[in-house]
């Protein structure tokens, strides 16, 4: 069996699982979305699909701060659908570069895929700083170096917060690694 027919066979396989659990909880509560880009690897790989639970900004639940940390999808620029990864919310000191992100003091977010030495976990040249506003969030792919994201284009409002990502749907058998993205 060759590599691309295995690959196939297990991506029907993981859609028609995720088919038959979406359709047990309902379909209105989940968006499904094909990555891509490489900005989320090594974490979600290009052409991962994902499955994201709906945010709901009325529910009382709906607080930015459960947000931290976790991946969403959030209407971009031109309505274009992006998987980021919140690592800021409202009130948060921003401290970042092209290869780490400090968020109150801590490092929140360090290049993976970066050559060694080009690590800065210590923060002396993260010389861009802001506070995100209440009504917004600070969002990052975990590729730095090839995710467009906040430190480009800045802080994202909590209203184009789509949802949550809680399950991924591998493109391939192997995981992908920094060398194997585009």
């Amino acid at each position: 069996m060759n590599f691309k027919f295995s690959t196939a066979i297990v991506l029907l396989i993981a859609l028609s699982i995720s088919a038959i659990a979406v359709g047990l909880v309902g379909l209105r509560e989940f968006a499904v979305l094909r990555i891509a880009s490489a900005s989320m690897s090594p974490t979600i790989c290009d052409s991962d699909i994902v499955v994201a639970k709906l945010y709901s900004h009325d529910s009382p639940d709906a607080n930015p701060e459960n947000l931290r940390d976790r991946v969403v999808v959030y209407s971009g620029i031109g309505g274009r659908l992006m998987a980021k990864r919140v690592l800021g919310v409202g009130g948060d000191i921003m401290r970042y570069s092209d290869v780490a992100v400090v968020r109150n003091g801590n490092l929140a977010l360090q290049e993976k895929c970066a050559a060694p030495g080009l690590q800065n976990p210590n923060g002396e040249l993260l010389s861009n700083e802001l506070e995100v506003d209440k009504s917004r969030v600070f969002v990052a792919g975990d590729n730095l170096r090839k995710s467009f994201d906040s430190r480009r284009f800045g802080t994202v409002p909590n209203s184009s917060l789509i949802g949550v990502v809680v399950f991924q749907i591998p493109s391939r058998l192997r995981r992908c690694s920094c060398s194997s993205q585009p």
